[in-house]
């Protein structure tokens, strides 16, 4: 999981250039970062994190998900899928969009979704 957060980290694109050149270097380096990610990807096939995030791909932009949502859909344990949210909320692909007493409701980032989806597309091609 270190590989893909540090890969993830050149997806956010801290770039200096000229005005004429910064969408094209931009998009240069995005497609760069997201190529390598797809290839760690292809890697860690059906990986609890992969799972995880391709269940909520597949779902509504900004749609919320238990715990016990997550681990039905994914045949696995709250407890592991737990374990594993925690790490996907450090590497910034998921967020915690709801707390209340026990319950928390979490949701993918922009960067998680993107991800999800272009995985998504990858496997339909």
């Amino acid at each position: 999981m270190v590989g893909v957060y540090l890969i993830l980290n050149t997806i956010d694109l801290n770039v200096t250039c000229n005005e004429t050149t910064h969408s094209e270097v931009i998009h240069r380096k995005d497609t760069r970062a997201l190529s390598c990610l797809l290839a760690v990807i292809e890697l860690f096939k059906g990986s609890p994190y992969l799972r995880i995030l391709e269940f909520m791909s597949m779902r509504e932009k900004n749609d919320l998900f238990t715990v016990r949502r997550i681990a039905r859909n994914i045949d696995m344990n709250h407890k592991n899928v737990i374990k594993y949210l925690d790490s996907l909320i450090t590497t910034g692909l998921i967020e915690i969009a709801y707390i209340r007493n026990n319950m928390k409701l979490y949701r993918l980032t922009e960067k998680g979704y993107a991800l999800g989806s272009r995985m998504l597309g990858e496997k339909s091609s």
